[in-house]
């Protein structure tokens, strides 16, 4: 036995340095930006070029009214406009301001959503009298009556569009034994919401989707032999949409999945007949579909959870994403992406017909250190701080999270005594496709320089955080009649099995 120990030892020693080896192998690849993803980005932003361009915006200010496409004579209801945080609250606030601004009577404005606004702007002058109807999307019931209440006598004749924006956002969730708590609201909330327009008379119906719909999944612990993951670098189009949905596992989370479902219900609820041209597509009538993907992360206003958490945080905040790249975009771009969209839908040239996804304008890729370094440069006051740990730790951290989650939920009865904690989610080089900006569809994107990302970013400096998990790399492709693509039809088997996925270990 003694002369074993030794042997035992020294097994054991060889067995800790080659999983360190490993660990450090992941470590280096999570802490280096691809070149190929570099390439589509190689400037850094200069403190010069961050401060000069914070002080022209706010010595300048910013408008956007001039950009917002012009006002139309329709009712609009706003399925999530209340929000204060994630994407259908930066969104949906936003949207319900753009019409305000644009000149949409107050009395022709509605707000679905769960809880009352929280937006200052929502609360006070024209938004405070715009009408909000508290529902829950998961209740036919609930979101039937909120559609179905009665309007001001001086609208209620007025055709209406409806802007689905409502979602439940829970990136790091990809277990199939909590699909449902994204595929209520992300699947049957937005089918609940398609029934409710078909019987409140609209005949416009854009909802919002996410490009991440198009991304694959990873697995960052690579074999030792491997230089990176399979999938680390990709190019997310409108493709996927051509085809079935993907097994619920070929998707990053249950929210991507979800969301996934999600189109083919709106789209395949289309009535927009394909026949039809000339003037007459502008005429109301049927019941016309659409989709807009925003790029990610979505940021912008003073509840932003990007940045804002960030520059409000006192503590140190750890990171690991500042050699990541990824395509920002406003939540007024995708707000504005929407009218424009209902704008097309309405158009007697350019409507499409079928209506498939369209990515909404995102900016050009940037370093996420490059917006650390701006955050630093423009917040005078307690700057943020930003920790750098090794990333290949917090993946480690957020694994066995995971598998402590994935306990408690096979065995409820644990909940009694222990407590679901979040847990983290990381992602990788995720290249976003973007059409022309030349598009009468889209509007121009806001650019990679400096100057377009910190107008956006001065109103609203002390708030801002940056709390992403992905790349995103703009491509351009060809516009033409390939750019909406025949959506797949409910029924088929595909999206049937996609709805419901099965619990697997």
């Amino acid at each position: 036995m003694p002369e074993t120990i030794p042997t035992v030892i020294g097994g054991g020693a060889v067995a800790f340095a080659a999983l360190a080896l490993w660990l450090a192998h992941i470590n280096r690849y999570m802490g280096t930006t691809p070149p190929e993803a570099l390439a589509f980005t190689p400037h850094r932003w200069t403190k010069k070029e961050i401060t000069d361009t914070y002080d022209r915006i706010k010595n300048g200010g910013l408008d956007w009214t001039p950009h917002l496409p012009p006002k139309l004579d329709r009712r609009y209801i706003v399925v999530g406009g209340s929000g204060p945080v994630a994407s259908s609250g930066l969104v949906g606030t936003t949207l319900v301001l753009q019409l305000l601004a644009r000149g949409q009577d107050p009395a022709a404005v509605r707000i679905i959503d769960f809880r009352g606004p929280s937006h200052d702007e929502l609360l006070s002058g024209p938004g405070a009298e715009v009408d909000v109807a508290l529902a829950d999307i998961t209740s036919p019931e609930a979101i039937a009556a909120a559609y179905a209440k009665p309007w001001a006598d001086h609208v209620r004749d007025l055709p209406l569009t409806v802007f689905h924006i409502a979602a439940v956002i829970r990136p790091s969730e990809r277990h199939p034994l909590v699909y449902d708590r994204c595929a209520h609201v992300n699947v049957h909330g937005t089918a609940n919401s398609l029934a409710a327009a078909r019987a409140a008379g609209a005949d416009i119906f854009v909802a919002t989707s996410s490009s991440s719909v198009g991304q694959l999944p990873i697995n960052f612990f690579i074999a030792p032999w491997e230089s990176e993951p399979r999938h680390f670098t990709q190019v997310m189009t409108e493709d996927d949409f051509a085809k079935p949905v993907r097994a619920p596992d070929q998707y990053f989370g249950n929210y991507a999945h979800t969301k996934a479902v999600a189109e083919r219900l709106v789209c395949d609820a289309n009535e927009f007949p394909a026949g039809v041209e000339g003037a007459a597509l502008a005429k109301p009538g049927g019941f016309r579909t659409g989709i807009v993907r925003p790029g990610s992360p979505i940021y912008g206003g003073p509840q932003d959870a990007v940045l804002g958490l960030l520059l409000a945080s006192k503590d140190p905040s750890p990171t690991f994403t500042a050699p990541w790249i990824q395509n920002w975009v406003s939540n007024r771009n995708v707000a504005m992406a929407h009218l424009l969209y209902e704008q097309r839908l309405l158009s007697p040239t350019l409507a499409p017909s079928p209506p498939a996804p369209s990515l909404s304008p995102t900016m050009a890729p940037v370093l996420f250190e490059d917006y650390y370094t701006l955050a630093r440069t423009t917040v005078a006051e307690n700057p943020p701080v930003l920790q750098y740990p090794p990333p290949v730790l917090l993946l480690v951290l957020a694994q066995l999270i995971e598998w402590y989650c994935i306990l408690l939920w096979r065995i409820p009865l644990l909940k009694l005594v222990f407590s679901e904690p979040g847990f983290l989610c990381t992602g990788s080089s995720l290249l976003a496709s973007q059409p022309q900006p030349t598009s009468s569809l889209m509007i121009p994107p806001l650019g990679s320089h400096p100057s377009r990302a910190a107008s956006d970013i001065n109103p609203c400096a002390q708030r801002w955080r940056a709390c992403a998990y992905k790349y995103t790399i703009t491509e351009k492709p060809k516009l033409g009649s390939d750019t909406f693509k025949n959506p797949l039809p409910l029924n088929s088997s595909a999206v049937q099995r996609a709805s419901s996925p099965k619990a697997k270990s």
